[in-house]
């Protein structure tokens, strides 16, 4: 089933294909009422480019088809930015959304730990994260 999710502040519209997709997208959209200074003062809510980039990085993601995929965590952070977080058995993958629309990642396997920025992330990116994530631990 395909449904159509949308927002009146200028954040994206998005064509959804599945539960989890549709689930992850609502979740996304909602951080955009949050209140200035909503966990410390001071603390920001997400930007209009983190939450455009967090639905981007859902929509490729959900390309991807992947069976083994969950809907991720998907929670503000107090400077301005969107995580979202997938784990596959003993996998993890945390993905950052800067306020700036760019990306960071952490990666955990077994208590291995590694990181990097992604930028303006592209297909490919994503899918090789999620290469990772949906390989057999």
């Amino acid at each position: 089933m395909t449904s159509v999710l949308s927002s009146a502040n200028g954040t994206m519209t998005q064509l959804v294909r599945g539960a989890w997709e549709a689930e992850a997208y609502r979740h996304t959209l909602a951080l955009k009422d949050l209140p200035d200074n909503w966990d410390r003062p001071r603390s920001s809510k997400p930007t209009r480019q983190a939450i455009n980039s967090a639905l981007t990085f859902i929509e490729r993601v959900a390309a991807l088809d992947l069976v083994v995929l969950s809907t991720p965590f998907v929670a503000p952070m107090s400077h301005g930015g969107v995580q979202l977080e997938w784990e596959h058995g003993q996998r993890q993958l945390d993905v950052e959304l800067l306020p700036d629309g760019t990306a960071r990642f952490v990666i955990s396997d077994a208590g291995n730990v590694g990181e990097g920025d992604l930028g303006f992330f592209s297909a490919s990116d994503v899918e090789a994260l999620f290469g990772w994530l949906a390989a057999t631990p």
